[in-house]
Order: structure tokens, then C-alpha cells, then sequence
């Protein structure tokens, strides 16, 4: 996914408060925005909102990360856009056979990237006056290391919810 619109054609605002909502429950407020500078992941010290994200963007060397796809760490991803993607189809694998319902959920969270992966989202670098939105992955620290964000290319690893982030980014782009 690689989107490119003009800074003053996307809707900064609309798009962070519906975000927001959908992923209250989810995300801390505080860390819905995360910077990435020179690859070192940087959460706002006073919260985002108190951020110009524009003049942020601008700084050298700084991409944004806003969530898209959270796992709930039960039995679905919940995404930004409002609805929920289950790991398992309930009608296929019976939550009471709880083997096989328990397997079936490990083999759909590898679709979700992998295993370290705790957020799929937008990634925003400023090319002039225009906003590249990329997808992006954040996996928190762990014993393995600080916490990193990396860009998607691949499209395959966007197939779970790659349609879905495109058509809510589109919803922002001001005409």
C-alpha cells in the first residue's frame, strides 16, 4: 500500500479522531501517534496532541506511525476503521472444541505478520508538500529489543486487511 496526497488535502484531524474512537479501548490515547526518527521509535513526551505533526514530518529523518489493525489477544483483530476481522470462523471451528479453536487461532495470528507483531498501521513521511502513507508494523520492546516500526512492502503480509486500510485512508483525502 503507498498512497501519496497533498499535506493540505488530508483531513489530520478527521482522521486521528475517528482513529481514536475506534481504537479507544485498544490504544492509549497518548500513544496513537508514535514518531520514528532515524529508525528509534519516540513517543510524545506531552501526548501527540499537543504536536504540529506537519512540522514534525518535516524534521529530517521522521516518519509517523498511526495504528490500523490491533490484535485484541483473544480472538480477532479490531481495525480503525470500525470493525473487527476474527481469527476463526466460529462456523468452522467450534470455540468449544478448545484444541482445535485454540490451534486454529495461533495458525491466523501468523497472518497478522508474525508472532512479535502487536500493530499494523499507517507509516506518514513528507516528500515536499505531499504526505507518502505507506503501511507500516510496530512491534513494542521485548527481550529481543527495542521497540521498532518497519515499513510493509510486501503485499502478501497486507492480505489479511491491506483493502481495508486503503479504503479508510481514502475517507480522509479532502477534494
Amino acid at each position: 500500500m503507498k498512497k501519496i496526497v497533498a499535506v493540505t488535502s488530508f483531513d489530520w484531524d478527521g482522521f486521528l479522531e475517528e482513529t481514536s474512537k475506534n481504537l479507544e479501548n485498544l490504544i492509549d490515547d497518548d500513544h496513537l501517534v508514535i514518531k520514528v526518527v532515524d529508525g528509534q521509535v519516540i513517543f510524545f513526551e506531552d501526548g501527540w496532541k499537543s504536536a504540529d505533526l506537519v512540522e514534525e514530518l518535516a524534521a529530517a529523518e521522521t516518519r509517523l506511525f498511526v495504528p490500523f489493525a490491533v490484535d485484541n489477544l483473544d480472538t480477532a483483530v479490531v481495525l480503525a476503521d470500525g470493525t473487527t476481522k476474527l481469527y476463526v470462523d466460529p462456523t468452522l471451528v467450534s470455540p468449544e472444541d478448545e484444541d482445535d479453536y485454540e490451534q486454529a487461532i495461533e495458525q491466523a495470528r501468523e497472518l497478522f505478520i508474525e508472532e512479535k507483531s502487536e500493530t499494523v498501521g499507517f507509516l506518514f513521511s513528507l516528500d515536499g508538500e505531499d504526505l507518502v502513507i505507506t503501511a507500516g508494523w510496530f512491534r513494542d520492546a521485548s527481550d529481543d529489543g527495542p521497540a521498532t516500526i518497519d515499513a510493509l512492502v510486501n503485499n502478501e503480509e497486507l492480505d489479511f486487511y491491506g483493502y481495508a486500510m486503503e479504503r479508510y485512508i481514502d475517507q480522509f483525502e479532502l477534494t
